[in-house]
């Protein structure tokens, strides 16, 4: 019961983001539209940043939850635009926000998350030095998010996964 409450407030969250935006969207409105009380949405969050918090950590663990290894780049990839593309009103409602910076810390750990990711799926920790895959990671993470802020730019007007198959093309015809 637990579990299926606290999928309501998120599911409910992410269809409140969409019509209200994110400064808009209030405990009092989630918990009434879940027919729950106020004490219920604390019990499982101290807050709405908490929420998209927590909301940011699930889509990186379901990102690698169902399990990266042997997966191809291509694969991994289209897994990552395609979760951009399914919370595309998670992510909307962060670039709209005028709390921006507060919530970009959650979209770059993400990004970041996937970044590493891939610097091992292509080998470079075998054959960079630390201080190397460091870098190379923070190179591709602003990649990610520079992607996705142009994504938002662009008022969310071209599908992410297929522009995120472009990108693999271009990548596979360079390693």
């Amino acid at each position: 019961m637990e579990n299926l409450t606290r999928r309501e407030i998120e599911k409910t969250f992410l269809d409140l983001l969409g019509k209200k935006g994110l400064e808009k969207v209030t405990v009092g409105d989630i918990a009434s539209s879940c027919h729950i009380n106020r004490n219920t949405f604390y019990y499982h969050f101290k807050d709405i940043p908490s929420l998209l918090e927590t909301m940011f950590i699930e889509r990186t663990e379901e990102l690698f939850g169902t399990g990266t290894a042997g997966m191809s780049l291509s694969a991994f990839l289209g897994r990552f635009y395609c979760c951009l593309e399914e919370n595309k009103n998670l992510v909307a409602a962060v670039f709209a926000s005028s709390r921006r910076d507060r919530y970009m810390g959650y979209f770059g750990g993400f990004c970041g998350k996937v970044a590493a990711w891939l610097v091992v799926i292509i080998g470079g920790e075998q054959r960079l030095s630390p201080v190397q895959v460091e870098a190379v990671v923070e190179i591709l993470k602003c990649e990610f998010v520079g992607q996705v802020i142009q994504w938002a730019d662009s008022g969310f007007s071209y599908n992410m996964e297929d522009y995120g198959m472009k990108i693999c093309r271009g990548i596979k015809s360079f390693i």
